[in-house]
């Protein structure tokens, strides 16, 4: 072999190296700001009724049964309202969550209503998913007589049917921060990223 053949072995070899450490020392760092970083909490909304306010009484379908489910103010024991949809991702996301969210939160009730345009469609989302909680199918009545236009979106509610937070949360860690009541101000967060972006 020639030597101009040997040279570029030789720093091909080299080269890979480099890389190779470079991905390591990427990868740690990585691995330390995840420890770092705290999950993200909940956004607040405005959405919905005002924190203190009773909940307001509406009517959802038992997704198993079809038959009609008046939810009332008073469910016994805490619970959280989420508000989802067949057609968000993110809202499929949080239904396959909602079994380890009511492993990390057993006194609290999970209460998941899906809008969707026809039992059948929340059915095959159902059945598509990890979760086999109740499902309660609305049609649009439940979200408008409480006030939420975007999903997903969770209601926290006491015992006896107070609101006691409400946000807009996509995963189990921003579940667990609006029961803690650790929410992010979505406004501030839009104000930073305008100023950011002058």
């Amino acid at each position: 072999m020639s030597t101009g053949l040997w040279l570029l072995v030789v720093f091909s070899i080299c080269l890979n190296l480099v890389e190779g450490v470079a991905i390591l020392a990427l990868a740690r760092e990585i691995g330390l700001l995840t420890r770092r970083l705290p999950p993200a909490p909940a956004l607040k909304s405005e959405d919905g009724p005002d924190v203190g306010n009773a909940l307001p009484a509406f009517d959802v379908i038992d997704l198993a049964s079809g038959t009609a489910r008046a939810i009332e103010s008073g469910f016994g024991r805490p619970a959280v309202l989420f508000f989802l949809s067949s057609r968000c991702k993110p809202c499929l996301n949080l239904l396959d969550d909602l079994e380890a969210v009511a492993g990390d939160w057993p006194e609290v009730e999970m209460v998941p209503i899906m809008s969707s345009p026809s039992r059948g469609e929340a059915k095959a989302v159902y059945e598509q998913s990890t979760y086999r909680g109740p499902l309660f199918v609305d049609r649009g009545a439940a979200m408008s007589t409480v006030g939420v236009t975007r999903t997903p979106h969770a209601l926290l509610v006491s015992a006896e049917g107070v609101v006691q937070a409400q946000g807009i949360v996509n995963n189990r860690e921003m579940v667990g921060s609006l029961i803690e009541g650790r929410l992010r101000q979505q406004t501030a967060d839009w104000v930073d990223a305008a100023g950011a972006e002058r």
